[in-house]
């Protein structure tokens, strides 16, 4: 669990999609559309879906306690739009956390300032349930 938090905490609000409302209509909980960005590799967005559904379960069935008040955590649905082009990538995260074809379009100097780490690292959740 460590090792993730250590590049979670290198991702800011900033490199990360922009929510977008439902649209018209009231719904509970509401339902929030993001456009991924270009930058994340699919194993990445895969990681933050199953880590999304996990907080979602965790928060309506918790361990040992009872349901906090308040309102549930946000159902975030991909939105039918590619990527987010103009969404600012993190330094310093191993390389499967980028999309390795975005990558490729990158200017020499772009890519070393992305500080890219070569770690071979586990994105899937049994390896943070294993850590």
């Amino acid at each position: 669990l460590a090792d993730h938090l250590f590049y979670l905490a290198k991702m800011e609000a900033v490199h990360m999609s922009a929510d977008e409302s439902g649209g018209e209509g009231a719904q509970h909980p509401p339902v929030y559309h993001y456009t991924p960005p270009a930058w994340q590799s699919e194993q990445l967005r895969l990681f933050f879906e199953e880590l999304d559904q996990q907080y979602r379960e965790h928060w309506l069935r918790p361990s040992g306690r009872r349901r906090s008040a308040g309102n549930p955590p946000r159902v975030r649905v991909r939105s039918a739009k590619d990527a987010d082009f103009e969404a600012v990538a993190p330094r310093g995260l191993p390389r499967c956390f980028y999309n390795q074809e975005w990558v490729v379009r990158l200017k020499p100097w772009q890519v070393s300032d992305l500080d890219i780490d070569d770690v071979d690292f586990d994105l899937a959740m049994h390896a943070m349930d294993a850590a």
